[in-house]
């Protein structure tokens, strides 16, 4: 899973990857003075959402242990996922099916 700029917590709140709690949680505040609807308009209310999911899923250590956990887990699976149906399909194509090959008979 490639993760995009939209989708990084440490992109969207504008930190280093290797950020103290600290450091997070002031690039949180410092955004939320920018962009909270009371302050920026009913307009800046999808942006705020972003904000708080990025600081929500990163603003303890063991939240972000979780959440890279997590995105390895799920780029491992669907690089085996991908790979799968793409291997038997190359042996289809070289006249052996997967079924075939397991038979016992």
């Amino acid at each position: 899973m490639a993760l995009t700029s939209a989708s990084d917590p440490y992109v969207i709140l504008g930190v280093d990857r290797s950020a103290d709690d600290r450091a997070i949680a002031a690039a949180h505040r410092r955004l939320a003075r920018t962009f909270h609807p009371d302050v920026a308009g009913d307009g800046a209310t999808v942006e705020m959402m972003r904000i708080n999911a990025a600081f929500d899923r990163i603003r303890d250590r063991r939240r972000r242990t979780a959440w890279v956990v997590s995105v390895l887990f799920l780029s491992a699976f669907v690089v085996t996922t991908l790979g799968m149906p793409l291997g038997a399909t190359r042996l289809y194509l070289h006249g052996i099916s997967v079924d075939q090959q397991f038979r016992t008979e």
